[in-house]
């Protein structure tokens, strides 16, 4: 760069005061780069700049962003140079020396007198062709240290008065340096310390991305090859160099991992930058230009660069480092203040500057891993990942969407349930078993592809597929009718994918050219019908292998693709789903891909538990559960809220999720059995039966069975039933003193006496000093049996009450005919043994689990139970036993259970225990249990007939949350309150103590929140492949590849063979592949 020229025409501006600034223009690299590349950009700049930049020139007026299409024409600037520049690549090169007079006045005119360009992140060839124009500048970076506090800039001005004003606000060198010496502390005493042994004195050599902009020489892009005698001295300097591939580079280029092979002391290491940086036995790093080079410098590093840095921050023509001084209008009314009339701006800040624009902007690079708070919150290559792939959507060429599964997906959770919906109407024509269908039609499809593939042609259409079940010819007339079934089926369970929806809808946003792809069989007007029908338009052309004969999964279809539209691979974006045919394959042809998950596996890596859960739940191999969890996952895991807790702190989110399968199982079975027993009235009785009958009520609102509420509880009942002086014998014998925490409580509990009923005199006499004397195991039976028996008037009299009240109640209900029945939650059917005592016949019973003491409380009287039938309460092999009373919690209405019964003009309503108030868990249900009824509605909604959930189906959501909570789950829902009078004294947290001896109500949550705050330790260091010990020739393990090749090779292709057979353990390492992940966790288990 001419150092003279740097500032010469702006310079002479403020000498002769001849022009001043009075206009910014905020803009990108208006020369080199491509409009959508500079636009995505510039709306951020524009938005952080434009307002200080404004206020310091005295108005909003004074600034513009961008130029006028009709302004300005890149075409045309270049048509008047006489350059033939490729417009639509991403960088283009350009010869400033050479621009002739009449195209720098193009760009003057443009640009307007007096006007001052703020460019983000100009080219060298532009920063000489706004010189040779005489327009001053200045020039934005991001700069290269990236393990400051905050996102720096680098700033360079072309007038020297601007830039001197602009190195007033320079950060000192000394403050990086101090910052990497704390990253070299922290890389041995800090939360993530670094242990990797690494060869003293080694090099450490930095890869870049194949096309960044830093590496344009001319009209190239250089890459190591260019280097490669460099790179050979590094390596006769250094005793061992380590290889850092860019985390956006699956595979290297392959002549340059031919040429690294090649060197003995040379090997890849997959290990966070700044933790090799910090480390001191790395004492040369080098690179070709990255970043990385720039903050080495800092940690003392020798530094090689064998192209150039992007911008030069050494020597006379260095750019200033900036940190956040121009977010404020003081800073720029301080540097335009010498060639322009500025405002009065104070000096500003930031209240909290640590990380405000890394935040905003989401670039993070490498810093989570020396941030312990970032870190704990962020995945570092999800979101470089997801900040690339958003600017490539705005800046792509064009943008290639997957079909199925991406942009529009079914209503099953697997694709092969479409083959067991239609195989009762498939099987008889075809002369099959229905069960046999499923199966064959896979068989079929392989068989078609196999035939079609000797004429040339990758997949086979549904026809030919049919043609293959069938045994006939594809223009046979029973092969198109067999086809339309299965095509109808298609048609009726489509559903929209939001995420994929999102983007689409974004890349039309962003006027990018749209082309579909799909590995399909069904025929493209079919698919287009698909598309239409779920509210897509807008794409420009349909890539479908079944009309192509070529597929993405062999990357031929890719090829056509790219063919046809003109767009290279370096300027399309590929979204989809498939980890092969929407990842590896394209990544491979230089397609920048955007993976878009399948909801139901985003759904499972959300919590460990979902992952428990949506594998029993898929392993069921039923149609209801696979159309549930595709259901679930599509509304609410194909955004997921992101962190520790799935469902974001929402309780109704937790109802639809886990309560929600619940309620619709029970309530589809408790259906079945009450039309099957000829039930015509279902009573459910309080506090667990609102949910139960709205989810009813949701799924059967038409239905020939009645159903009411039954305001009941046990000390209702309890007290109702006494009848006599001798059962109040028996009431006490059933009662258990020591759970209750006063003589006022027991007496309350199980007899019904209010304090004020309570004989003082008796309880003197029992030389007892009060009622509020505590009971327990230590108290005498006798004692306590006598001052029971003294109280037996007041308990009959209010027994007689309570009986009453409750007669009317039931019958008041309906429920005192042969055709009734009441549902509970469970579990020995007292109630329902009380009520047929009190009514005087013999009422059903339904229960979501029925323990085996209710056959002796009901003797003949019919009682049946869902989940668990006849088991002991102990049994922990059933999810409802092993939390009985979480279940309970979460299923409870709002508010305190029932003391009594009460009818006035509005009805019937219970008295609540005023003593019994739990705010977190009303408030916690009342928003779950509407979020479980939802549920039930959108079941509902989804055929004509309700789906029936199995036990197993339906609870495997709620038994492998409470199973597996994960500290945020056992947090948030742990801290609710558990109240039961008859089960345990007081008021206390699920997750926390329920007894005196400390046992949690719910352990696994309580151990939960305990792991959490245990430290953590360090997983060992995992060895690399080496060819001798046991990895290699040496060692059992050699044996390996004789046999793991050929599998590699049918799930991938020879270039996934070739990486196995180099480096076995790190080819299972590095790709993302399901099936090669759990390959290599069988093989390898310890790497």
């Amino acid at each position: 760069m001419d150092a003279e020229g740097m500032g010469s025409g702006a310079a002479e501006m403020t000498e002769r005061g001849a022009r001043r600034i009075r206009r910014v223009l905020l803009c990108g690299d208006l020369l080199a780069t491509r409009e959508s590349e500079q636009a995505s950009n510039l709306r951020w700049v524009a938005d952080l700049l434009a307002r200080p930049t404004g206020v310091a020139l005295g108005g909003a007026d004074a600034v513009q962003v961008g130029l006028d299409a009709w302004a300005f024409s890149r075409a045309a600037f270049f048509a008047a140079a006489g350059h033939r520049v490729d417009l639509a690549a991403r960088h283009a090169w350009f010869d400033a020396e050479a621009l002739p007079p009449q195209a720098l006045a193009l760009l003057r005119d443009a640009v307007g007198p007096e006007t001052l360009v703020v460019g983000y992140e100009l080219s060298g060839a532009t920063r000489q062709a706004l010189r040779r124009a005489n327009i001053p500048f200045v020039d934005i970076w991001l700069h290269p240290v990236r393990f400051a506090d905050d996102i720096l800039f680098a700033m360079r001005a072309s007038d020297p008065d601007i830039q001197a004003r602009i190195a007033r606000f320079a950060v000192p060198e000394e403050s990086l340096a101090a910052q990497a010496d704390l990253l070299k502390i922290q890389n041995y005493r800090g939360f993530s310390r670094f242990d990797r042994r690494l060869i003293d004195g080694a090099g450490l050599f930095v890869g870049q991305t194949p096309r960044d902009k830093a590496l344009m020489d001319r009209d190239r892009f250089v890459d190591l090859m260019d280097f490669a005698d460099d790179f050979a001295a590094l390596a006769r300097d250094v005793p061992h160099i380590y290889y850092v591939r860019h985390p956006h580079v699956v595979r290297p280029d392959r002549e340059i991992e031919t040429f690294l092979k090649g060197f003995r002391n040379v090997s890849e290491i997959a290990a966070p930058t700044y933790h090799l940086l910090a480390d001191p036995r790395i004492g040369v790093v080098a690179g070709l230009s990255s970043s990385v080079l720039e903050e080495a410098r800092h940690f003392g590093k020798a530094v090689r660069c064998l192209f150039r840095p992007p911008i030069p921050l050494r020597g006379g023509e260095a750019y200033a480092t900036i940190f956040q001084s121009l977010c404020f209008s003081g800073f720029w009314a301080d540097i335009l203040s010498g060639v322009s009339d500025v405002a009065d701006c104070p000096p500003a800040q930031f209240l909290d500057p640590k990380n405000k624009l890394r935040h905003v902007l989401s670039f993070y690079w490498g810093y989570p891993q020396i941030d312990r708070y970032e870190h704990s919150l962020t995945d570092p290559v999800q979101s470089e990942a997801s900040e690339v792939a958003g600017v490539t959507l705005e800046t792509a060429a064009l943008v290639s969407f997957d079909v199925f599964d991406t942009l529009i997906t079914r209503s099953y959770a697997a694709p092969r349930d479409v083959f067991r919906a239609i195989a009762p109407r498939l099987s008889g024509p075809l002369g099959m078993a229905a069960e046999e269908f499923p199966d064959r039609r896979v068989l079929a499809e392989k068989a078609a592809t196999r035939k079609v593939a000797r004429s040339g042609r990758e997949d086979p259409t549904i026809f030919e597929v049919y043609a293959e079940l069938a045994d006939r010819p594809p223009t046979d007339p029973l092969i198109r009718e067999l086809a339309e079934i299965e095509i109808a089926e298609e048609m009726s369970c489509l559903k929209v994918r939001p995420a994929g929806q999102a983007l689409y809808h974004a890349a039309r946003a962003a006027g990018r050219r749209i082309v579909l792809m799909s590995d399909m069989y069904l025929p493209a007007d079919v698919v287009e019908g698909m598309l239409r029908q779920a509210g897509y338009d807008g794409w420009s052309a349909l890539f479908l292998s079944s009309a192509r004969g070529k597929t993405k999964r062999s990357g031929t279809l890719f090829e056509v693709m790219m063919a046809e539209t003109g767009v290279a691979a370096g300027q399309i974006l590929h979204v989809g789903d498939n980890p092969r045919g929407d990842l590896a394959v394209p990544e491979g042809l230089g397609i920048t891909c955007r993976p878009l998950p399948k909801p139901v596996e985003t759904m499972a890596q959300a919590a460990p538990f979902l992952k428990t859960a949506t594998g029993r739940i898929a392993a069921s191999d039923d149609l209801a559960a696979s159309r549930m969890l595709q259901h679930l996952a599509l509304q609410f895991f194909d955004d997921p809220p992101g962190g520790s807790d799935p469902f974001g702190g929402d309780p109704r989110r937790f109802g639809h999720v886990v309560l929600g399968p619940l309620l619709t199982g029970f309530a589809a079975w408790l259906h079945d059995m009450a039309t099957a027993d000829g039930v015509t009235r279902l009573g459910f009785l309080t506090r667990e039966g609102p949910v139960f009958r709205a989810a009813y009520d949701a799924l059967f609102p038409d239905g020939p069975v009645a159903t009411v509420d039954v305001i009941a509880s046990r000390r209702i009942v309890r007290l109702a039933a006494l009848t006599s002086e001798a059962e109040i014998e028996v009431a006490y014998r059933a009662s258990r003193a020591r759970d209750y925490g006063s003589l006022a409580d027991y007496l309350s509990v199980n007899f019904g006496l209010d304090r004020e009923e309570i004989d003082l005199d008796a309880v003197a006499a029992a030389g007892l000093p009060g009622p509020d004397v505590a009971i327990g195991a230590a108290t005498p039976e006798d004692l306590l049996r006598d001052l029971v028996v003294a109280h037996r008037g007041p308990i009959m009299a209010g027994a007689g009450c309570a009986r009453a009240l409750l007669t009317d109640h039931l019958r008041d209900r309906g429920l005192d005919g042969p055709d009734c029945a009441v549902v509970d939650i469970g579990y020995a059917g007292s109630m329902q043994a009380a009520f047929s005592d009190i009514l005087g016949t013999p009422l059903r019973g339904y229960y979501m689990a029925r323990f085996r003491t209710a056959s002796d409380r009901l003797g003949t009287i019919p009682a049946r139970g869902w989940l668990v039938e006849d088991v002991a309460a102990t049994d922990r092999g059933h999810g409802i036993c092993r939390h009985r009373h979480v279940y309970e919690t979460l299923l409870c209405a709002p508010g305190a259970t029932f003391v009594g019964l009460l009818r006035d003009a509005s009805g019937w309503r219970g008295v609540p225990a005023a003593d019994r108030q739990t705010p977190l868990r009303d408030a916690f249900v009342a928003e779950a249990h509407r979020g479980a009824v939802d549920f039930a509605h959108a079941m509902a909604a989804q055929s004509e007939t309700v789906p029936r959930l199995s036990a197993e189906v339906a609870t495997a959501l709620l038994d492998t949350c409470l199973d597996q909570p994960g500290p945020a789950l056992a947090g948030w829902i742990g801290a609710l309150e558990f109240e039961d009078a008859f089960a345990r004294p007081g008021i206390v947290p699920l997750s926390g103590a329920a007894s005196s001896a400390g046992s949690p109500i719910w352990p696994e949550a309580a151990e939960a929140l305990n792991t959490a705050q245990r430290p953590r330790r360090k997983r060992g260091h995992r060895p690399a492949w080496r060819p001798y010990g046991p990895y290699g020739l040496l060692g059992w393990r050699h044996l390996l590849p004789v046999f793991v090749a050929p599998v590699i090779g049918r799930i991938g292709d020879a270039h996934d063979v070739d990486h196995y057979l180099e480096d076995p353990i790190g080819f299972f390492r590095r790709l993302s592949d399901p099936r090669y992940r759990r390959i290599g966790r069988i093989l390898y288990p310890w790497d």
